[in-house]
């Protein structure tokens, strides 16, 4: 699934965001660029009719009504990534039949509380997020604003790091004290008939033990997969991998014209090889393709 960036702006200031760098900048998608990007999407015979809009937060866009309504046009379902702290009016460009799924960092505030009862009241289905980070550890009000909404579901990760660094997030010394905040998360989750669901990758070894590491994979979603390519594609019309390697694996989408060539053009096999960790050259979950031995941003 393509994750189009249409802006940078953002009513947030998160710690851990992994776009800390762009942040507030003024680059936007063109309506016209985000149309062509779907054209181009809807030629390739592996596109599924799904996409991720995000930003920034993208509901401050000049054109996410428009958006909406070409994604309407071209029947193309989307999942939108929000922060939920955006003006009540943008509510009605929530179409149902459009934006299947709405997943945002979440906050306990009047506001954020007012657009989430109204997303779920329209039929959007809506997940909240938890980031982890040595810096945010109180998970506690994203467990219990999950029951209070109905929600069956959290999704989480530990914080990856921006491109340059400047964020926020579980640098490797970190990952053994942030795995036990990880463990108590997921076990609250579970005691709570909440299914944790795992955005982002993370090594199982900084989970602890054997006992953890079974635990954690038999109850949380996408426990063992490996990153993806999540295509994430810029306001600059730049397809990236993600924003963590940003710098690392980019190609523009003038220069590809199909999704293998963009496979090929943000290949990053060679870090995927590299071990983060001596223990990986001899770890059975290495070996079983259950763990790719962390973000591949570490390995750069």
């Amino acid at each position: 699934m393509v994750n189009i960036v249409t802006n940078y702006n953002c009513t947030q200031n998160c710690g851990f965001c992994f776009q800390r760098e762009m942040k507030n900048q003024d680059k936007i998608m063109s309506l016209e660029d985000f149309k062509k990007t779907i054209d181009w999407m809807c030629k390739q015979k592996v596109f599924r009719k799904r996409v991720k809009i995000l930003g920034g937060e993208p509901t401050l866009h000049p054109n996410f009504k428009e958006m909406i309504n070409y994604l309407k046009e071209k029947k193309i379902v989307a999942t939108i990534l929000t922060n939920f702290y955006f003006d009540k009016k943008n509510l009605k460009y929530f179409l149902p039949e459009v934006v299947e799924e709405v997943l945002g960092t979440y906050y306990p505030s009047k506001k954020l509380d007012y657009n989430v009862k109204e997303l779920i009241k329209k039929g959007n289905t809506v997940v909240l997020s938890y980031n982890i980070s040595k810096k945010n550890k109180n998970y506690k009000y994203i467990i219990d604003a999950t029951k209070k909404f109905g929600l069956k579901k959290v999704r989480f990760s530990i914080a990856h790091p921006s491109s340059r660094r400047k964020n926020d997030y579980v640098k490797i010394e970190e990952l053994t004290e942030v795995g036990k905040v990880v463990m108590d998360f997921v076990r609250d989750c579970v005691n709570n008939d909440l299914t944790p669901v795992l955005d982002c990758t993370l090594p199982l070894c900084m989970l602890g033990d054997k006992k953890n590491i079974k635990y954690f994979t038999e109850k949380v979603t996408n426990s063992t997969e490996p990153c993806g390519i999540p295509l994430d594609l810029t306001p600059d019309m730049d397809f990236i991998y993600c924003f963590p390697l940003a710098e690392y694996a980019k190609t523009n989408i003038n220069e590809v014209k199909s999704f293998k060539d963009l496979t090929k053009a943000l290949d990053v096999s060679k870090l995927r090889e590299k071990f983060l960790f001596e223990d990986c050259k001899t770890c059975v979950y290495w070996y079983r393709k259950q763990c790719q031995g962390g973000c591949l941003a570490l390995k750069t």
